[in-house]
């Protein structure tokens, strides 16, 4: 095997360098991942642009602020929610078997994750009715299934852990959750203690520059 030398400058081999070839490290994305990652870049403006609210909203503590986050609007929004779903059943691990609804704001968008990617699909109450089935867990069997969590806003993860521990008690597998945005927080660490992976379509609050310091829920 011959000598390779290396430009001490480029890091290239000489040869490509004299003859103009990039590193690998700085060519350019094949054209069908740079459109996948343009296509979310739009839909994440979309779910800013509908669901960022420039109104007066009074928090719990009775603070009130000037904009927030409506979640609900972008529910509402069937082309928006379509494609939403879309997006974030492109975020679900290989492995799920069924889709999971949390009351009441990841409703819409786990029937849409559920569409878009033909997974069977639960819907889990915060608390079980005193009538009617008296279940928690409400949809197709989840026993010995994986399931994926879809939930809108997350913050502390204390939602997704009381939604997988209803999985558990109805036999299901609860291993990952899939939201639209995160916020600042420790919901991350929180439920990977549980075995439960989190990930979201958009980025955690403080790194996207139009969304607002203070949301929803």
């Amino acid at each position: 095997m011959g000598l390779q030398l290396t430009d001490a400058s480029t890091g290239l081999p000489a040869r490509d360098r004299l003859r103009g070839r990039p590193h690998p490290a700085h060519r350019r994305r094949p054209r069908q991942e740079r459109g996948m990652r343009s296509d979310a870049g739009r839909i994440a403006d979309r779910v800013l642009a509908v669901g960022v609210v420039s109104e007066p909203y009074a928090l719990p503590d009775g603070t009130v602020i000037s904009s927030y986050f409506d979640e609900y609007r972008v529910a509402a929004d069937p082309d928006l929610l379509r494609d939403v779903g879309r997006a974030l059943a492109k975020l679900l691990p290989p492995d799920v078997e069924v889709v999971a609804g949390l009351e009441l704001g990841g409703v819409p968008f786990a029937l849409a994750v559920s569409a878009a990617a033909q997974l069977p699909l639960v819907l889990i109450r915060k608390a079980i009715k005193p009538y009617g089935t008296r279940r928690q867990v409400e949809g197709d069997p989840v026993t010995g299934r994986r399931v994926v969590m879809i939930d809108d806003v997350v913050r502390s993860g204390r939602q997704i852990l009381t939604a997988a521990n209803a999985l558990v008690a109805a036999g299901g597998l609860p291993t990952a959750a899939v939201t639209i945005l995160t916020r600042p927080g420790q919901a991350a660490a929180v439920l990977a203690e549980h075995g439960i992976s989190l990930d979201s379509m958009l980025p955690p609050v403080p790194q996207h520059p139009a969304m607002p310091t203070v949301m929803r829920r």
